[in-house]
């Protein structure tokens, strides 16, 4: 049984079975949320008592409920037809951006396949972009070395330690003195993490080969991040062995292998990403795994205001001193508060627990003078909410102008909006990207 939803959908309890009520309550009971997308149980969901039903929280993706009784949940997005791809290699190509990615996307390699809708999920290229861009961190932060063993034969020298038991028997006994066989380390990027990445590297490479409509614009940007890292890999062998990957050890220190190489001995099991499809019931088999939507809409507009700005004009995830509010944006030459909220409420109307959340921190005496330099106690420190919106929103912040507001809060960005209940409050929608050959509706 598979129990399907989209976000925030209710999931009413007397609807399942008994086994699959009693098999969630089990699994929530005592969970609390938390930022790790690894520990996250079952897609975040959340027991609304007041409805007797469970609510699907603000994550995609597919968990198991019961691998035994092959009960799973999958939660679709709540925008039929959304890009994901477009979305995750827009944030990449920033890479600041990329400093974040571990919560934004995770992939359970050792689970049990889930089948999900082939028509919902393009995952195979959303998770080869995944990888390539962990790689390309990797590649920037410089590869590790390792201690490789060598056992070799030398001739009339010996390096490391000499293998006596083998110089007896094959090399006394023949009266070979000269040949002397030892065996030594050397410390060198030829280790086995890196050979298993840059197989993998290589069957993502012959994937893009084979599936470039599936990457449609993005193509040329991937395969050139793909070279750049197989530049980089130059050194390192790529002849991995089945028995070697249960060998691998992922030191929590190499923040990026940690993340790269699950996913790399996956791609290698499996020779190139290739999922199962069940063409006949529409459905493609894939480890359980989990986006974080609100993290993915966060970093698409840092993205295009960044790009469009600058990192010193746009501040991100500033925090006060005492490290008890962080703010999503800034905008300083306006002295802008700026949060994105992943919510369909703000479309026609507003959300009072935001507004309240923004002008807490415009009424930040840490806020006010360290972060956004204001220096007039008098004055009120605008905010704005950024939200989905493809009817009436910017599409990418090309067109805006350098300045949003007045001081007085007259608005320049003929696209923002005002939020008449309150004094230098507005809101913007943004414009996703949409895949026409999933909705009518992009």
């Amino acid at each position: 049984m598979q129990v399907i939803r989209k976000e925030h959908e209710s999931i009413e309890r007397l609807s399942l079975d008994s086994h699959l009520r009693q098999s969630i309550f089990n699994r929530l009971v005592g969970k609390r949320n938390t930022d790790n997308l690894e520990l996250l149980d079952l897609l975040g969901l959340k027991y609304d008592i007041q409805n007797d039903a469970f609510i699907a929280n603000y994550y995609v993706g597919s968990a198991w409920i019961d691998k035994s009784k092959d009960c799973s949940l999958v939660i679709l997005p709540k925008y039929d037809g959304l890009d994901f791809m477009k979305m995750f290699m827009t944030c990449f190509e920033n890479k600041d951006i990329s400093n974040y990615v571990e919560k934004l996307f995770y992939i359970n390699v050792n689970d049990k396949p889930i089948p999900i809708p082939q028509d919902q999920f393009k995952i195979e290229p959303l998770t080869v972009a995944y990888f390539i861009n962990l790689v390309s961190e990797i590649v920037n932060q410089g590869l590790k070395k390792d201690f490789i063993i060598y056992s070799e034969t030398l001739k009339g020298k010996v390096k490391g330690k000499i293998l006596f038991t083998e110089y007896l028997r094959h090399q006394v006994a023949k009266k070979r003195y000269d040949k002397i066989p030892c065996s030594y380390q050397e410390y060198e990027y030829d280790c086995l993490e890196n050979r298993v990445i840059k197989k993998a590297l290589i069957l993502c490479k012959r994937y893009l080969i084979r599936n470039k409509k599936s990457f449609a614009k993005l193509e040329t940007q991937i395969e050139r991040m793909v070279d750049k890292a197989l530049v980089a890999f130059r050194n390192v062998g790529d002849d991995v062995y089945q028995w070697e990957l249960e060998r691998i050890h992922i030191n929590p220190i190499f923040k990026y292998y940690k993340l790269a190489l699950p996913l790399a001995k996956m791609i290698i099991l499996n020779q190139g990403l290739h999922v199962n499809t069940e063409h006949q019931k529409g459905v493609q088999l894939f480890p359980p795994f989990i986006i974080n939507m609100p993290i993915l809409f966060e970093l698409y507009v840092l993205h295009h205001l960044r790009n469009r700005y600058g990192n010193e004009e746009i501040g991100y995830q500033k925090r006060t001193s005492d490290g008890r509010n962080i703010l999503d944006f800034i905008k300083l030459n306006d002295k802008l508060i700026i949060d994105t909220k992943y919510k369909k409420a703000w479309e026609e109307g507003e959300s009072t627990d935001n507004i309240r959340q923004l002008s807490g921190y415009a009424r930040n005496n840490d806020v006010r003078r360290r972060i956004l330099n204001c220096s007039d106690e008098h004055f009120v420190c605008p905010c704005l909410i950024l939200y989905p919106n493809n009817e009436r929103g910017v599409l990418d912040f090309e067109s805006a102008p350098e300045h949003w507001l007045e001081d007085d809060g007259t608005i320049i960005f003929d696209k923002i909006e005002r939020v008449d209940s309150y004094q230098k409050f507005y809101k913007l929608g943004v414009k996703l990207p949409y895949n026409t050959s999933l909705t009518a509706d992009g």
